[in-house]
């Protein structure tokens, strides 16, 4: 099972707009869908395990209320981001 405060992060680290298509193809028990929903993001999950598929169905009815990370947190890769749009701007 990933930790969802990773997943929560990686999705945000992407830069998926909301409204977004996130693709788990290794589903589990849905850790992924679930950052995702609640990111605001369409979410298709695969996973081979009728068992996992179940946990995950469950798992995605339970209700969310707020992010999984604070804003702070995120705001560490946007300025890695423009350091590299800059970058890219002066090869060109």
């Amino acid at each position: 099972m990933k930790p969802l405060a990773l997943m929560d992060y990686l999705l945000r680290l992407t830069a998926t707009p909301t409204g977004g298509l996130v693709l788990d193809p290794f589903a589990g028990s849905g850790t992924t869908l679930f950052a995702a929903r609640a990111l605001g993001r369409i979410s298709i999950g695969i996973e081979i395990s009728e068992e996992y598929c179940q946990i995950a169905k469950k798992r995605l009815e339970e209700p969310y209320n707020a992010p999984l990370l604070p804003a702070t947190r995120l705001d560490v890769a946007k300025p890695r981001q423009q350091e590299t749009e800059n970058a890219q701007q002066e090869l060109f």
